[in-house]
């Protein structure tokens, strides 16, 4: 027996290897491929090369109006009209893709290097993966977390955004550490009380640097302040509150320090733009990245996944919490931050959430919660749809395709029962190898034809 276990977990290891090489793969493959919203990528590269080498940052804007005055500027094989200072958003993202333009040398005249410079969103999608699996395994169990890397590395609307210049990766980032950092928190705070200080501290860390990325980063503060106050910790929430006012705070003395006016009027501009409520319930109806809308069903699983763990018996109360808190934050994010074109940037942040839920769906599949088919199986479908549209996908093979995959599920709902026995497992597993496979294939087409 036990050396069948060690055989289990060879094969599982194995197949983990396997999905994040080639998740991994996808996702750099062919970098300077797939640019729907290009314009807003030049944007952190310019203003990031000219704060470092200038010192002065600078850049395009949706806000002409407001600066007023323009210049000229010769960079990556362009000459550009820009704003001088650029203070539509915080320096802290900025810093970051300017330096790499500036260490791979993408700071001259000549045409950006794409393939380069999106390397840096790789690593912080990788690492999103990694502390994401970390908080699951801490915070769940070892196989929800399983399945949640698994998930995770196949996410066909995670691999295209990863391939895009964005801030909000980097936000994502800061979330899962703070996620993380909550469950050792948790944990530890009915333990060993002297190691939550230093906990503490790093929570107030990213509370302070999320806002200086972007605005939207507030999220990561307001996710530590809801868990505290769900768990009645004023002074934890208290703490995450002032780290995260102060990283406003520097954002405002940037801003001020170029000029106070413009930044003041620019900040007045961000809080006019348009607003609909029913952005929130676009998640459900529009998985959408840049300018890119993509029929991914996992998108949506994941978020229905997510939610429905609240209310799982067997989930317990401080890991419902948590989930809770991620829920709440991403509420006001959406009601209160994001704007009508929003091309999708603001949903980055939900892609952990949407994993995890992912992960719970799976889990709950495989332990025979066959209800879940009712979505697992469209979905399936879907990708395979989405996989040969255009090809020779006539009626009889979609027939085919519905009867392969739903008679079993007839099956299951007369003989409830049947849920229970080793045919069902195999065939639950044998339907989460197929989905995983097929993201992976569906997001290379989607890479290789654009």
């Amino acid at each position: 027996m036990k050396l069948l276990e060690n055989y289990a977990y060879a094969l599982v290891a194995v197949l983990l290897v396997a999905f994040l090489t080639v998740g991994t793969y996808v996702r750099t493959v062919e970098l300077s491929k797939l640019n729907p919203i290009q314009d807003d990528e030049e944007s952190w590269i310019i203003s990031g090369v000219s704060l470092l080498e200038n010192g002065y940052p600078e850049s395009w804007t949706a806000f002409w109006n407001t600066y007023g005055t323009y210049h000229w500027s010769y960079l990556g094989g362009k000459e550009r009209v820009v704003v001088r200072p650029y203070l539509d958003h915080p320096p802290g993202f900025q810093l970051l893709i300017g330096g790499w333009a500036v260490v791979t040398g993408n700071d001259t005249e000549s045409s950006f290097n794409w393939s380069v410079l999106r390397v840096p969103m790789i690593f912080l999608a990788l690492l999103t993966i990694f502390f994401t699996t970390l908080f699951v395994y801490k915070m769940f169990s070892r196989y929800w977390a399983v399945l949640t890397f698994l998930s995770f590395v196949v996410l066909p609307t995670h691999i295209i955004a990863t391939r895009m210049i964005a801030a909000e990766h980097l936000i994502v980032l800061l979330m899962v550490i703070t996620l993380y950092v909550l469950a050792l928190y948790s944990h530890l705070e009915k333990k060993v009380k002297r190691h939550t200080p230093w906990l503490l501290v790093v929570l107030c860390i990213t509370a302070f640097c999320a806002p200086l990325i972007k605005l939207s980063g507030s999220i990561v503060a307001l996710i530590a302040i809801i868990y505290f106050l769900i768990s009645s910790n004023y002074k934890a929430a208290i703490s995450i509150l002032v780290a995260a006012t102060a990283g406003v705070g520097m954002y405002i003395a940037y801003g001020c320090y170029f000029d106070c006016n413009l930044f003041w009027s620019v900040m007045q501009q961000h809080g006019t733009r348009a607003q609909t409520f029913w952005y929130f319930f676009s998640l459900l109806g529009k998985p959408d990245i840049g300018y890119t809308e993509l029929s991914d069903p996992f998108f949506v699983i994941g978020l229905v996944g997510s939610f429905s763990a609240l209310f799982a018996t067997d989930i317990s109360e401080s890991t419902k919490n948590i989930l809770r808190s991620i829920w709440f934050a991403s509420m006001f994010l959406f009601l209160i931050l994001a704007p009508v074109e929003l091309y999708g940037w603001y949903k980055y942040i939900l892609f952990p959430l949407i994993a995890i839920g992912c992960g719970y769906v799976w889990l709950s599949f495989i332990k025979g919660s066959y209800m879940w088919s009712i979505f697992l199986i469209p979905a399936v479908l879907l990708l395979l749809e989405n996989l040969f549209i255009g090809g020779q996908y006539d009626s009889v093979i979609r027939k085919l395709l519905i009867a392969a995959f739903t008679i079993p599920v007839f099956i299951w709902i007369i003989k409830p029962a049947w849920s229970k026995k080793v045919m069902y497992r195999y065939w639950a597993f044998s339907i989460l190898f197929i989905a995983l496979s097929i993201q992976l294939l569906w997001s290379f087409q989607i890479v290789f034809t654009g």
